[in-house]
């Protein structure tokens, strides 16, 4: 188990270039290091092969970041120290019963887009639509307090982390002693590439967790 985080935006133009470029270029030498014509020949593609998946990650900078659970334990422990997080409390969820409905409607959402998903659409009853709707909305809203809620970061239901809320974590990180930014960046050598995913979203809409 673990925690995938999607920036809410998609690429732009340029960034989804630039991963599709990245992309082909690790598919190439994977081919290339595949089909090598001995174990010597393999392994010295193994260098190249690590720097094309190096550069194809880099060119998803902000997209997307995975905790496993162990993982996201220590960042909520950290970010809680930091003032980067805090305990407010869950919202309520709407309850089927509010809409008369025994069993959970098929989210369009979890189709792909085009076709499938307009056709999920046309299958929802109003009740439906509207409970679904209720469920979005709790899903996305604002906290409206000081860094990021620590129940956006402890389950995968989709919980959008808002630009405010990421902005006011970064905010108490900028603030946070020197000595203790050091002492995490030093033990911790993926912080570094969680304030970056925070700071690409900071302006992106926010980030979902799955």
């Amino acid at each position: 188990m673990g925690y995938d985080m999607y920036s809410a935006t998609e690429p732009d133009a340029h960034q989804a270039a630039a991963i599709r470029e990245a992309a082909a270029h690790v598919e190439e030498l994977r081919c290339q290091y595949m089909n090598a014509s001995s174990e010597t020949a393999a392994r010295a593609m193994e260098g190249q092969l690590d720097s094309a998946w190096d550069a194809y990650d880099k060119a998803r900078t902000g997209l997307y970041f995975r905790l496993n659970i162990w993982g996201m334990g220590t960042a909520r422990q950290l970010m809680g120290a930091l003032d980067m997080l805090t305990d407010a409390p869950m919202p309520q969820w709407p309850t089927l019963e509010a809409y008369n409905l025994t069993d959970y409607p098929d989210d369009p959402e979890h189709h792909p887009q085009g076709s499938e998903r307009e056709a999920a659409h046309a299958r929802l009853t109003d009740q439906e639509h509207a409970f679904l709707k209720a469920s979005h909305n709790t899903r996305d809203q604002d906290a409206q307090t000081p860094g990021i809620p620590a129940y956006k970061l402890t389950s995968n239901d989709g919980w959008l982390v808002t630009e405010r809320e990421i902005t006011s974590a970064l905010e108490a990180w900028n603030k946070a002693n020197p000595n203790d930014q050091k002492e995490v960046q030093t033990e911790f050598p993926w912080w570094n590439e969680w304030l970056d995913f925070l700071k690409f979203n900071a302006e992106r809409g926010g980030f979902r967790v799955y």
